[in-house]
């Protein structure tokens, strides 16, 4: 859960946490408001996994790219000098439904947004029936 533009903006994750325990939405709500602190987490083994997790999905990109051939349209949302960071969530939404609106045949980093939840999928493959 974060905040974003000055509204509670939740993710998946968030639903995910919720099932597995009501009280950790209520914590991170309380955070939210700065009525507790969040832990500072380290973990080694949590930081390795996800170096690896890039590193795959780095690989997997040259292989869809050089491999398949498959035209890649890669979606940033970090915000621009001059925008905010919805504006440039706002900004990498409407870009990933306009590359599914063409038919890309992948998206990299396809955001979805909508100023409440938010979302990346990190290959968005087309798939023709």
């Amino acid at each position: 859960m974060q905040t974003i533009d000055g509204a509670a903006v939740v993710s998946a994750s968030d639903l995910v946490g919720f099932l597995a325990c009501e009280h950790l939405t209520n914590l991170e709500r309380a955070a939210l408001a700065n009525l507790v602190n969040r832990p500072d987490r380290q973990d080694a083994e949590l930081d390795m996994i996800a170096k690896r997790g890039t590193e795959h999905e780095l690989r997997y990109l040259e292989f869809l790219r050089d491999a398949q051939r498959r035209t890649v349209s890669e979606i940033s949302s970090e915000a621009g000098a001059t925008e905010t960071r919805g504006d440039g969530l706002r900004r990498a939404a409407a870009e990933t439904i306009d590359a599914m609106r063409r038919g890309d045949e992948v998206i990299y980093q396809a955001t979805f947004f909508d100023g409440r939840w938010l979302g990346f999928a990190d290959f968005l493959v087309r798939v023709d029936r």
